[in-house]
């Protein structure tokens, strides 16, 4: 787990918010590695259950300038759990 989350990490601090892909990636990923559920994600940014669903299935991906607010709660959630 440690080895996922340091992965994480660092594909993180790599991250270009103009890629959809990288978004897919690293949301999913987040969304294992802490536990996230929808709706989680849904009180956070004040999105519907069916936008977290789209980004989830690939189908869509926030605005980049939403997605870098995203990865800084990613970041957020890494600094608590150490």
């Amino acid at each position: 787990m440690e080895d996922s989350k340091e992965k994480f990490t660092g594909a993180l601090t790599d991250a270009d918010p103009t890629s959809k892909m990288q978004f897919y990636e690293l949301f999913n990923n987040a969304l294992e590695l802490f536990h996230l559920s929808a709706h989680d994600v849904t009180r956070r940014f004040n999105v519907s259950v069916h936008s977290v669903d789209k980004w989830k299935n690939h189908k869509n991906a926030p605005h980049p300038l939403m997605r870098q607010t995203v990865y800084e709660w990613f970041r957020e959630l890494i600094s608590t759990e150490r």
